[in-house]
Order: structure tokens, then C-alpha cells, then sequence
């Protein structure tokens, strides 16, 4: 069985503390996404990239490793 859990909130409000502790106790994968999308986001700046060419951005994002 596949499923994802996703936590939404404000600012400051605990998510990642959530998340961390509900993917110990069930034994999940916890994945920073918003840490995914900084990663990007700095590739991005780095390479040059024009912020609006959403090609260049997708096929950079799809060669990182996180």
C-alpha cells in the first residue's frame, strides 16, 4: 500500500516537528519539501537560469540529487 501524508499550517506552527514525529512513529519517509524547493530555487541562481523559462527549470531539476 502506497499513501502520502501531507501537513499544511502557518508559520512557526510546528509542521516539521509534526511530521517528523509522525513519520517515526509510522515508520515513513520524512521528506522536506520546502528544503527541496529552496535546493532548486539556489540550482536555479546558480546556473544562471531565467526565472521564467519553465523548461530550463524542469530539466535542471529533474538532473539534482537530493
Amino acid at each position: 500500500m502506497h499513501f502520502v501524508v501531507t501537513i499544511d499550517g502557518t508559520a512557526a506552527s510546528g509542521k516539521s516537528t509534526t511530521a517528523i514525529g509522525v513519520a517515526e512513529r509510522l515508520g515513513l519517509f520524512y521528506i522536506d519539501s520546502g528544503a527541496m524547493y529552496r535546493g532548486v530555487a539556489l540550482a536555479v541562481l546558480r546556473a544562471g537560469i531565467d526565472i521564467t523559462d519553465r523548461h530550463a527549470i524542469a530539466n535542471l531539476a529533474r538532473k539534482l540529487k537530493f
